[in-house]
């Protein structure tokens, strides 16, 4: 019998979805979507996981360390937020070289995941080289990576252990002997984005959020983000790529209050800011314009140029060119011959 379906639970059902539908009225719960981390938190991240290092770039903070290493791994392989942290180990990820001589972070055990659990049908996709290259900045993935790994414990074989507060920089081991629990990890991100000062808590899914939506912004084929993100269908990326960026709502408003005031309403200082490259880059726009009109232009009068004592008259797309007589001068058709005339039409992209 089916409770949803069947004839004896059509009042039930009934009176269910209107206390659903009055509940949605009167509360009005707005839906949370698992937004991307915006470029301003972003800066402030990099700021943050910067006060973890020395005044020689070298980490100094086995909490920074660890956060930073977490974030990284969730960000280049596009995890999801709680699935199989707690599960992995460290010979989960390893460090190769590449055959140019560049060194990268990937997944060396393959693990069971929502979409992918393993069996005699699993498809080779499920085996992906995504890789986490080395950079030459202080937050260097890489090399965090390696020295994270240096300073665990040996005996302990979780990827993430719990940073020991009492710990010497001059010691080998910066954590204590046990895991990092699934509570914790789960509240990563949330921490994070309380002590570094963002603008909203983000969860550990709006890292994978990020991951996708940078990669799409950025011209990446979908196919190829789901090789890294591990979804099945590209369509599940949609909801990611659908949103938009704080610069593009912050330009939507302001075209909304410059349609209202019938003028450009007065920039605050965030605005002044972020408009700033913007006006830049129309500027760039404008001169490339100016620049093909003027080509154009400069290529009509020399098509003209064969023909002496001939008048132009220069429309858009469009250039005339009279032979003889012009068409704004009088003629005496009682002693000239016809009036040869040369039409050319040139298709211009200017537009």
């Amino acid at each position: 019998m089916n409770i949803m379906q069947d004839s004896e639970f059509l009042s039930a059902n009934k009176m269910f979805e209107a206390k659903c539908k009055l509940y949605t009225k009167e509360m009005n719960p707005k839906p949370t979507h698992k937004s991307s981390i915006a470029a301003g938190d972003m800066l402030k991240l990099r700021g943050y996981f910067s006060e973890g290092l020395d005044s020689n770039n070298s980490w100094a903070d086995p909490e920074r360390l660890l956060q930073f290493v977490w974030f990284s791994l969730c960000f280049h392989f596009g995890r999801r937020g709680r699935e199989g942290w707690r599960e992995l180990s460290k010979l989960s990820f390893g460090i190769k070289t590449d055959d140019s001589g560049a060194r990268y972070v990937t997944e060396i055990q393959t693990e069971q995941t929502k979409n992918y659990q393993g069996g005699s049908k699993q498809k080779d996709q499920a085996y992906s080289d995504v890789r986490m290259y080395e950079n030459s900045t202080p937050l260097d993935p890489v090399g965090s990576f390696e020295f994270y790994i240096s300073r665990l414990r040996p005996s302990c074989q979780a990827l993430f252990q719990t940073p020991d507060h009492h710990f010497k920089k001059a010691k080998s081991r910066w954590f204590r002997n046990e895991p990092l629990g699934k509570y914790t990890i789960a509240k990563l991100m949330e921490n994070i984005s309380s002590k570094a000062e963002l603008s909203e808590r983000y969860t550990n899914h709006c890292i994978r959020a990020s991951t996708i939506t940078a990669l799409y912004q950025r011209g990446v084929d979908a196919k190829q983000i789901c090789a890294i993100t591990k979804h099945k269908d590209e369509r599940s990326l949609s909801h990611y790529i659908s949103q938009t960026t704080s610069e593009q709502k912050r330009q939507c408003s302001r075209f909304l209050q410059e349609a209202f005031y019938g003028h450009p309403p007065t920039q605050t200082s965030q605005d002044s800011r972020s408009s700033t490259h913007s006006e830049g880059e129309n500027t760039g726009r404008t001169g490339e314009v100016t620049s093909v009109s003027q080509t154009l232009q400069n290529h009509f009068l020399s098509l003209a140029q064969p023909y002496p004592n001939c008048t132009q008259h220069i429309q858009i797309g469009t250039m005339n060119v009279y032979h003889g007589a012009g068409p704004s001068q009088p003629t005496d058709h009682s002693d000239c011959k016809p009036v040869k005339r040369r039409r050319i039409i040139i298709e211009s992209d200017s537009d």
